[in-house]
Order: structure tokens, then C-alpha cells, then sequence
């Protein structure tokens, strides 16, 4: 197979990374569907997908190193298409739910893969570059299942998760284009463990998420509630922020060139600031403008950590370095809407403006930390050949 048939088919794979955000949008008509419900419960039908990547990611990565990546990525498409199209035959939200489970465990498998097959197949200044591209690819995918499902649920909430059927078209591309990568043998001696540096990049990971989740979970029924525009409206606001990674993707290299270590530290700050914005932004152009910069921020951010802990172990564990990195970011995802409504309870404020304002500071501070650290003298490393 020529190199620019497997970039794309191996890209496909990473249009469905985002897709467990899809139903976003159809949040705030749900709410008032299932009325009786609270919001926590409402928020599962975003957040508990993430749950259940995290045990199903740890083993797609274990199970990687002795069944087929080909085998274990079509069981993961097929639960992703049952879970995900699911939901659109019930009114029971406890089924919807359960259904939402099952894409979570297909997403498990899915996701390590999408990014373990690019380490598989690429490498050096290509892996690097490949990486930049799967995140605008991460971000069209979002942006064309955000806005669809928008549309949709305008209609019937009902019609949101059809917007998975897409899942079909990425099945039959990989099934008839997708090689297996070859195994490659290691010496017995050979480090295989992971290392302190992944454990540490995936804690950061944890919070990050749980952080930037927030985004998801809150921003439709923020819409809504304060009569700012529908599904629809949100549908937009979130396909803003897909467009935003999509941009980020596309200019990754030049970025990367011009910034170097300072890559990952601007572009958390960028995110942080965002949310902020958010928090105060009372005209839907401006709340579109910070979902743009939001976007911009977090699609930056992403390749660099995973080209960080790609990098950070030997061939032979990369699959399962990146499952236990996006473990943990999921961790993050799941809790997001309970923790920061314990936090919020804490605080007095449970509103979405005060949680946007919460995320928005506490990521800025993660970010002018790893300035600080950023400052240090740091041999530049090249894409996909060390730290950035």
C-alpha cells in the first residue's frame, strides 16, 4: 500500500475520537424530556462513555501485543455503531444510558488505536507530522458530528445519535484498506515497563480533563437556560471549538517550530483564558469567538502530550503508554461533572458561567506552572524524536 492511502485510512480511524461529545448539544432538550432527572444523571449521557474507556483503552493495550490491532479495532467499531445509534429507539433514559456504556467500551479500543497504529506505522519528522494532521482530523470529526447532531436534535432529540452511523463508513474503509503492522522483536533485555515520565504526563492528563470536559457538559444547558439560542445553537457553539482543533492541527508544525518547549505551556494558558472569556461572555458571537481560541488551545496541547509519552517508551509499549494516557484523561471526563459540582456546592455557585470561571483559572494555573518549568534550559527536540 502507497504511504498516502495508509495516512488517510489510518487518519479515518481519528474522526470518531470526539464522537462521544456528539450528544452535547441534544443535552438541554433531554433535561427538559427527562425533567424528573438530575443534572448529573443528564451529564452521564455525555460523561459515562469516559468511565468506560478507561478499563476497555487498559486492555486494548494489553491484549495489542498478542491479538491482532485489526481484530480488536472492528470489535471496538462494531459495539461503537451498536452504542452509539442505539439510544434513537428509546424514551427510557436508563436504556439510553446503557446503550451510551456500550460506546464507551467500543470507544475503549477504539481510541489507543487511532494514535497506537500512527507510532505503528510512522516515524521521526513523519509521526510528528502525523500527529498534527490526526488532530485536525480529531477536530473535522468533531465539527461534522457536532453540527449534524445539532441539526438533528433541533428536530427530535431522538435523531441526535444517528449521527454515529458514521461509524459504518470508517468500518468498511479500514476493513478492506487497513494492514496489520508488523511485530516487531525485541531484545529480552529491552526496557518494556513504563516509565515515571507516563504516569506523570497522565495525572496532568486526569486533571486536564476533568477541567476541560466541563466545556461539554455545561455548555448547552448554559445556552439554553439563559435563552441564548437551542440544540442547534449549541451545536454551533461546539462544532466553534471543533473548528478551532482543526485549525490547530493544520498549523501544528509551523507552531511548534516558532515556540519549541513553550508549545504546551501557551497553549494551556490559551485554553485557560477562554474559559474565562466564556465565563463572561453574554453575546453569542463572543461565546463563539471563545470556543474558537478554546479549540485552538486544547488541539495544540493534545499531539505534543501524546508525541510526549510516545516518546517516553520503547516501540514495544507505545499502544499501551498511550492507552494508560487516555485512561486517565477519561478518568478526568467521568468525574468532571461531579466534581466540579461538589466543588461548586463548596464554593456557593453550581452555575455554569462560575464552573466555566473555576476550569478557566485552575487550567491557567497549570499552564504558567509549566512555563516556569519551560523557562529551564531544554535541548529542543525534534517531532516524534524526544520531549517537546
Amino acid at each position: 500500500m502507497n504511504k498516502t492511502m495508509l495516512r488517510f485510512v489510518v487518519l479515518s480511524i481519528s474522526f470518531l475520537s470526539m464522537a462521544t461529545t456528539a450528544a452535547s448539544p441534544a443535552l438541554g432538550d433531554i433535561s427538559m424530556v427527562f425533567s424528573d432527572a438530575s443534572p448529573n444523571k443528564i451529564m452521564l449521557i455525555v460523561s459515562l462513555p469516559a468511565l468506560l474507556i478507561i478499563p476497555f483503552t487498559l486492555l486494548c493495550g494489553k491484549l495489542s501485543g498478542f491479538i491482532p490491532k485489526r481484530n480488536l479495532l472492528f470489535f471496538g467499531l462494531i459495539l461503537f455503531l451498536i452504542g452509539g445509534v442505539g439510544p434513537s429507539f428509546f424514551n427510557n433514559l436508563d436504556i439510553i444510558l446503557v446503550f451510551r456504556a456500550i460506546l464507551g467500551v467500543g470507544m475503549g479500543f477504539i481510541m489507543p488505536l487511532s494514535t497506537g497504529l500512527i507510532a505503528d506505522f510512522f516515524e521521526g519528522h513523519e509521526r510528528g507530522a502525523m500527529m498534527g494532521y490526526q488532530s485536525a482530523i480529531v477536530n473535522i470529526g468533531g465539527v461534522v458530528t457536532s453540527l449534524i447532531a445539532g441539526f438533528l436534535s433541533a428536530v427530535d432529540w431522538h435523531y441526535t445519535f444517528y449521527v454515529y452511523c458514521i461509524g459504518l463508513a470508517v468500518l468498511m474503509i479500514t476493513f478492506f484498506k487497513l494492514p496489520e503492522p508488523k511485530k516487531v522483536e525485541y531484545a529480552s533485555t529491552e526496557k518494556t515497563t513504563l516509565g515515571g515520565t507516563v504516569y506523570s504526563i497522565s495525572l496532568i492528563l486526569m486533571l486536564y480533563g476533568m477541567l476541560i470536559f466541563s466545556f461539554f457538559t455545561n455548555t448547552a444547558i448554559l445556552i439554553t437556560s439563559e435563552n441564548l439560542g437551542n440544540a442547534a445553537s449549541a451545536g454551533i457553539v461546539i462544532t466553534m471549538m471543533m473548528a478551532g482543533g482543526l485549525v490547530a492541527g493544520i498549523i501544528f508544525g509551523g507552531v511548534f517550530k516558532s515556540l519549541k518547549q513553550f508549545t504546551i505551556p501557551s497553549s494551556v494558558i490559551l485554553t485557560g483564558l477562554s474559559f474565562i472569556l466564556l465565563s463572561y461572555a453574554q453575546g453569542f458571537n463572543l461565546i463563539l469567538a471563545a470556543a474558537l481560541a478554546m479549540g485552538i488551545g486544547f488541539g495544540t496541547t493534545m499531539p505534543c502530550v501524546m508525541i510526549n509519552v510516545a516518546a517516553a517508551v520503547p516501540k514495544s509499549a507505545t499502544t499501551l503508554a498511550l492507552a494508560v494516557a487516555m485512561s486517565a484523561m477519561s478518568l478526568g471526563q467521568f468525574v468532571s461533572p461531579f466534581a466540579l459540582s461538589a466543588l461548586g456546592n463548596l464554593l456557593g455557585n453550581t452555575g455554569g458561567r462560575f464552573t466555566f470561571l473555576l476550569c478557566g483559572v485552575g487550567i491557567s494555573i497549570g499552564g504558567l506552572a509549566i512555563l516556569v518549568k519551560s523557562i529551564k534550559p531544554v535541548e529542543a527536540a525534534e517531532p516524534g524524536k524526544g520531549r517537546y
